[in-house]
């Protein structure tokens, strides 16, 4: 096999996989889009339990494009949306509050509280959440005094918590409604991402190209070549 169709066969099946990827990928995403969406376009989480004996559960700082140009005509939410859901299992009300990483370092520095490190399903079908723990003695004032959340929630009852993202670090808070001690709540998240369906069917059209052009490139370079074919060399006269 010569040295050019010996590139031709490695770019082939190079451009093979990287279509593979794509469809794949973009049928997950459409998967995704469709199979864990609720009634209202939520892809949300299953209910898990968050419970903690300190004064506060956050979730780990959330980057909304805080270094990207919006040019001012645009916000992360105009392409997601965030749900948080959160019901009381120990009868006092819930709070439910979403603020700059910046104003909620100051307002729990020195307070213990435990930030969500990691939140997946575990092997037999159930949420599991691990924490890190931020110890300390101080004694928060209530949420409801604080005037930075941009977006907060509280009272008896399951609390629904929807927000439209703009550009910077965000932190979600959870706590009492009376800022005492002791968190134990039913607790999902969620985002509508109304693009992911459309985004996911071009990545799997995008795929499908790619991966006919591999195999039109790979079947090229392993045929094999027809034999050269010349005049026939002329008869000998009779002598």
């Amino acid at each position: 096999m010569s040295a050019g169709r010996i590139a031709l066969l490695v770019i082939g099946i190079i451009i093979l996989l990287a279509g593979l990827a794509l469809m794949a990928g973009g049928g997950g995403m459409m998967g995704v889009s469709q199979a864990f969406k609720n009634d209202e376009g939520y892809i949300t989480s299953r209910t898990a339990d968050l419970a903690s004996t300190s004064y506060a559960v956050v979730s780990e700082p959330v980057d909304f494009g805080s270094g990207v140009d919006w040019g001012g005509n645009w916000q992360p939410g105009d392409f997601v949306s965030l749900r948080v859901e959160a019901d009381s299992n120990n009868g006092k009300a819930p709070f439910v509050g979403i603020a700059a990483e910046s104003d909620v370092a100051a307002y729990l520095s020195g307070v213990p509280y435990d930030e969500v490190q990691h939140w997946a399903g575990n092997d037999s079908g159930e949420e599991a959440i691990t924490y890190r723990h931020h110890s300390g003695e101080s004694t928060p004032p209530p949420p409801l005094s604080q005037s930075f959340w941009a977006a907060s929630t509280h009272g008896e009852g399951t609390q629904t918590l929807t927000w439209a993202p703009e550009a910077g670090q965000w932190v979600i808070v959870l706590m009492n409604e009376d800022g005492s001690a002791g968190i134990d709540v039913g607790g999902s998240i969620g985002a509508r991402i109304p693009w992911l369906f459309w985004a996911g069917l071009g990545t799997l059209i995008a795929g499908v190209i790619l991966l006919g052009i591999g195999i039109v490139m790979v079947v090229l370079a392993a045929r094999n070549p027809r034999p050269a074919t010349g005049a026939a060399p002329p008869s000998a006269s009779p002598g």
